[in-house]
């Protein structure tokens, strides 16, 4: 990886699968930590079998690929009694483990908080979970969707005559991932002042809930939901998609000088004047009058022109690209948005920078099982010993 590895030295233990878990770890390896995740014999991580699409090099699923790099695969059957002891010989070295079991099923493994500290006095615990521990039943499996759907996420999203829809990609998932990251972070930061063990619970449904910002708190503000907007903003007009006399764009004009500024380019010298939209509590007010003239004002122009003058005055607007134009567009800007791993296989890279360098683990994503062998020698496990707990179906 870059130069920059803030958490060199950090050890993590990820037994997390599909998506928010794995993200997490991967951002934290990407960081530097060393990452070692352990997966059913067999089956492994169910994401190394959600495709297609699969990677040519590898054979591994794009989808278990773009969260799994830098890590090391232990093919481990961790309810077993020999399996369970394997587990927290590994815990004993670590500073982090995180998983996304139930909590029922956690409390049955004996994977409790005080099962890891007797093994690593310290140790950062992060369990992720669908609805958290106080909802109930406690045994309901957390998904994206459902989360989307039952936050209230979905019921925001989507066309204002149509049904609710997901966003296009599991959202819920990454934003959860990165909410279980910054609270290991700013765990290990405060861990300094403390040798006790810290558990950290971070679920799918609350990370919705707090990624809805403006739109949750505007809820709490009036107590009433409001309509949906599609690609249109609650509290922001213009900020929507327009079509133009050829192709479509995005328009942004988030304050009252950007406004002017979008008048003074649009021909339509009645806007300007109008008092009803001079500032934006007035544009949103009267958005139903406004919104359709500025329909007819870009229809005169084709996208291409219009972004050149209206970006020429300084009001943010763009085209709606697909994602293989996306990352070319990034790619004719010079921006660092793929990067190969030492394999070949390229990957979206992480997106901070540290002192102007792509802070982005290079090894790719393991096999399953990969570094069994290699880890459990690490902890003092004799070859003859892996042979044997191999056989007896502990090791995959």
């Amino acid at each position: 990886m870059a130069s920059a590895s803030p958490l060199a030295g950090i050890r993590v233990l990820d037994l997390s699968r599909v998506l928010a878990g794995p993200l997490a770890t991967q951002r934290l390896a990407d960081l530097g930590a060393h990452v070692i995740k352990v997966e059913r014999p067999g089956a492994g991580d169910e994401t190394r079998h959600w495709g297609p699409p699969w990677q040519p090099a590898t054979g591994e699923s794009a989808y278990f690929t773009s969260v799994n790099r830098g890590k090391r695969s232990v093919a481990l059957d961790f309810s077993s009694s020999q399996g369970k002891e394997i587990l927290f010989a590994l815990a004993a070295s670590a500073d982090v483990v995180i998983h996304n079991l139930l909590h029922s099923s956690a409390a049955k493994l004996g994977l409790t908080k005080a099962a890891f500290e007797a093994a690593s006095p310290g140790i950062v615990i992060c369990s992720i979970s669908g609805f958290g521990p106080h909802r109930q039943p406690d045994s309901r499996p957390g998904y994206d969707l459902i989360a989307q759907a039952e936050s209230g996420l979905m019921s925001i999203t989507g066309s204002p005559n149509g049904d609710p829809s997901k966003v296009g990609v599991a959202i819920v998932d990454v934003l959860t991932g990165l909410e279980a990251a910054t609270a290991i972070l700013a765990t290990l930061v405060g861990r300094k002042k403390t040798d006790e063990a810290v558990e950290i619970e971070v679920s799918l449904l609350d990370s919705a809930m707090a990624g809805m910002v403006n739109v949750g708190q505007g809820v709490l503000a009036t107590g009433a939901d409001g309509p949906r907007y599609g690609n249109a903003h609650p509290s922001i007009v213009p900020y929507e998609l327009f079509d133009t006399r050829e192709g479509q764009i995005v328009l942004a004009a988030s304050n009252d000088l950007q406004w002017q500024r979008l008048c003074s380019v649009l021909g339509d010298d009645s806007l300007s004047a109008d008092v009803r939209f001079v500032t934006n509590p007035g544009r949103v007010e009267n958005r139903d009058e406004l919104v359709p003239r500025l329909h007819a004002a870009l229809a005169l122009k084709d996208a291409g022109e219009w972004i050149e003058v209206i970006s020429g005055v300084g009001v943010p607007c763009g085209r709606i690209l697909s994602v293989n134009e996306g990352i070319a567009a990034a790619r004719d800007a010079g921006d660092p948005v793929s990067i190969n791993l030492s394999d070949g296989t390229e990957v979206i890279a992480a997106p901070a920078r540290i002192n102007g360098e792509v802070v982005t683990a290079l090894e790719p994503p393991p096999l399953l099982g990969q570094h069994t062998d290699e880890v459990l020698s690490e902890i003092g496990i004799s070859g003859d010993q892996i042979e044997s707990l191999r056989a007896s179906g502990v090791l995959g």
